[in-house]
This record gives C-alpha cells, structure tokens and sequence, in this order.
C-alpha cells in the first residue's frame, strides 16, 4: 500500500498534514485534497491563495482554482471568481455537474451562492494595505506592477491507487480584471489519469499555458518513465525553446507522482514544495535550478526549522526582526545573497540589500547565525563539487541547534559517500542519495534515468 501527496511551495505543508491524517485512516483522495487545498485557502497569511490573496490592479481579489479525479476524468474549474470561500470545493462540485465544468467571473459565484457554498470578501485588511502600498509606488515609480502568483498546486494518491488533483490562486498581484493564469487550465495546470500518475504546474501562467505540460508529463509516466525523467524530457526542453526564439521564459515548476509512489519535480527556478508519503512525517524541500537536474536540499529544511525556531521567540510581530525572518525567508536559501543592490522590503519599509535583511534576522540569535553560515558553507562546497573544504566542515561543525545538529550528523555517519556524491551529477541532488533510504530508492529508482544508474549510486554510497 502506498498514499501520498505532494504541494507545491511551503505553505502547502499545512493542508498535507491534515489531509494524510485521512488518508491513513482509510479516507480518499478525492476528499483528502479539499481538506489539504481548502487549508491554505483558509490561511490568512498566505499571499497568494484564497482568503488573504493579493488583489487585481482594482484592489479586488479575484480567484481560479481546479480540481480532477484521475478515475473518472472528471474536472471542475472557476476563474476569475469573486467572494467564494473555498474555490477548490466549487470547483470539485462543479466537476459532478453533466455540464459548465468551467465557470467564470459572476457564474461561478452565482453557482457557489446558489449550491450553498459560503461567501465572503476576501480582501483582508493586510492584503489590502499592501495593494495600497503598491499603488502608491506605481504611481510614483516606473516598476513593474506584477508579482506574488504562486499557486498552491496539489496532488493526492490513496490505498486504494485513487489519484487526484487540485489548484487554487489569487493569480498575479495586481494583474488586470479578469486576467486568468494556467491553474483552472486542463493540460497545462493540471493533469491527473489514476492508472499512470498525476502532474501539476505553478509559475507565470502566461508562459505555463503555451503548452499542455502536466498532461505530456503524465503521458510520458506512461511509457515507463520515472516521474523525474518524464518531468525533465517534458520541461526543460520547452523552456529551451522558448529561450531559443526569444520569449524569455519565466517560472516554470512542477512536481509528479505516479501511480507507485514514485515523485519527481522541474523548476528552473528556486521552488519549494512538501512530501508526505506512507506514515512519515511532511517533507519540506528545496529546489535549485541546475539545468534539467534540479537540486533537491535536504539541508535547506534544517536551516528553515531553525528560523521557525526564532520566530517563536519574537513577541512582537511588527518587529524588523520579525517581518526580516517571516515573509522574507526565501532569500535565506539563495547561494549567494546579494550585498550590492538594495530593494524596497515590505514591512520593514526600508530598502535593503539581501545581505542587510538577512543580517538584520540572524544577528540577535547566535544559533541561526551559526546555522546559516554553516548552510551557506556547505551549499557553496555542494556546487563548486569542493570535496576537501566539504569534508573539512561536516567534520568540524560545531553544535548550534537540534535541526541543523541532526542534518550534520546524518552526513557525518555517511561521509564516505557524502563526498563521493557532491562530485557526481547521476540524480537529482548530491545529497539526495544519502537522504533516502535505499529500500526507497529500489522501491522507486527516484531521481535516476534508468536502473543501471540508481545501482551505480547505491555502489558509490557504500564502497
């Protein structure tokens, strides 16, 4: 028996939990995937989901969101919608409707009014601040008025091999009336078939929707691919074709599950997304472009535990320190931060560069300070394939919190093959690897193109 789900972005961590709680119990995949979605709808803090989502340019929110049965094929979708709640459970009634699976604008509140569902503005004084905020600088400075678009996108499988899957966004903040992005889109959003696996997108939705991409990945699990080989003959190749005829291709991610277990994910930028399987805990990973090989970091999850860690210690949430740790916390997983240019941050209202906002978080709490040197440390060693200097920092790391202490001490017990890893490129990580256990790598092959190659890997961990 194997269940699962995946999220994309760090917030969709707080739908999996609940939502796999179901799925151990028995439940489906089907209602396990509005429990997790509607989760983070219901999340005011989120920006760029549900209640508290970012508005239009005429300071209203305005939502899409999707939702697919891999057995039956049905699907339901809103776009454009006002004052629902909940879009995914619409959407997910919308699609046991014979027909109008697809609503927009006014017809889909009329539906979600006339079906029961509940209403509200969804507008909250936070995110109406920040609209303002942004007007104001549009109005006096030449920039550009797009950002905050990313869609919780999820998928769910449970013991029964039911697949599912779902989206829900704000779309862009201030994006035009009506603007509708790739998320209530089948094919490009999202795509699921119970007998073969599940895909489903997030990014710039002009660019997601020029091809069907969830549905080719699906296809091409089909033929036999593992879900991390079908997303990287599926993405990346598009991404380059675009490139080449000069559309400057923006942000592309998507994470796979097929039918067995076996997931993968393609971003060429930074992504983050959750993974609960079986009856382990919710995984929170980060992924770095690396061409059509992202890197999956382990590590990263240690250092963003040990932020939490701090946040927890601030008593007054409208602190610098606060708001430089919270919404900011992106910027403490990039490789090489930049100190030279300033940008203007939200809440701290000043313009800083990324080097300043992150001293600004790490400097009254010594044991994040020591955690973030020691993740930039070793991520720089990772990339630059330095063996030696890598070596030379596992060894002589020094205790700074329970998060990162475990991390270290996971390569530490394997340090053999920690550094046999950082200099080879076979899977999807150099430190994916040792992370995993090896029952799972067999069960699987994840992150490898072939089998030939996951057994050359295990070869390399134990010689």
């Amino acid at each position: 028996m194997t269940i699962a789900m995946i999220g994309t972005w760090r917030m969709a961590e707080t739908g999996i939990t609940p939502a796999m709680a179901e799925l151990r119990a028995g439940g489906s995949a089907r209602d396990a995937l509005v429990t997790a979605i509607k989760a983070v709808e219901d999340y005011p803090y989120y920006q760029s989901v549900g209640y508290g989502g970012l508005p239009n340019a005429a300071g209203v929110v305005e939502t899409d969101a999707a939702y697919m049965d891999g057995d039956t094929f049905r699907l339901g979708a809103i776009a454009g919608a006002r004052d629902i709640a909940n879009p995914i459970a619409v959407a997910q009634a919308l699609s046991q409707e014979p027909a109008n699976n697809l609503l927009v604008g006014t017809g889909a509140t009329e539906y979600a009014s006339t079906r029961g569902f509940e209403l509200k503005n969804m507008l909250t004084e936070r995110a109406g601040q920040k609209w303002e905020q942004k007007r104001q600088e549009l109005a006096s400075k030449n920039l550009n008025p797009y950002d905050g678009h990313d869609t919780v996108g999820m998928v769910a499988l449970d013991a029964q091999s039911r697949m599912t899957v779902g989206t829900s966004t704000s779309g862009l903040f201030m994006k035009r009336t009506g603007r509708v992005g790739d998320s209530p889109l089948p094919g490009a959003g999202y795509y699921v078939d119970s007998t073969i696996g599940v895909a489903t997108a997030t990014g710039m939705g002009e660019d997601l929707m020029k091809a069907s991409l969830s549905y080719e990945t699906v296809r091409l699990m089909g033929t036999g691919l593992s879900a991390s080989e079908a997303l990287r003959q599926a993405v990346y190749p598009f991404i380059d074709r675009l490139t080449k005829i000069g559309q400057h291709p923006r942000e592309f991610s998507y994470v796979a599950l097929r039918q067995d277990g076996d997931w993968g994910i393609a971003t060429n930028v930074e992504f983050t997304f959750a993974v609960a399987q079986d009856d382990g805990a919710t995984q929170i990973y980060i992924a770095q472009p690396n061409g059509d090989q992202p890197d999956i970091q382990l590590l990263g999850r240690a250092m963003d535990q040990m932020r939490v860690q701090a946040l927890r210690q601030i008593k007054d949430k409208h602190s610098q320190v606060y708001k430089a740790l919270k919404p900011n916390w992106k910027i403490y997983h990039k490789a090489d931060p930049d100190a030279k240019t300033k940008h203007y941050r939200f809440g701290i209202n000043e313009s800083l560069t990324d080097q300043e906002l992150i001293d600004i978080g790490i400097t009254p709490f010594p044991n994040l300070h020591n955690a973030y040197e020691t993740y930039i440390d070793i991520h720089d060693a990772l990339l630059n394939s330095q063996t030696e200097r890598l070596s030379n920092l596992i060894k002589t790391y020094r205790s700074c919190g329970e998060p990162m202490d475990i991390a270290i001490a996971t390569l530490r017990k394997n340090l053999k093959g920690v550094l046999n890893a950082s200099q080879t490129r076979l899977s999807n990580g150099p430190l994916e690897g040792i992370n995993r256990k090896i029952k799972a790598l067999k069960r699987s092959c994840y992150g490898f193109a072939n089998q030939e190659r996951m057994f050359e890997r295990i070869y390399q961990l134990i010689a």
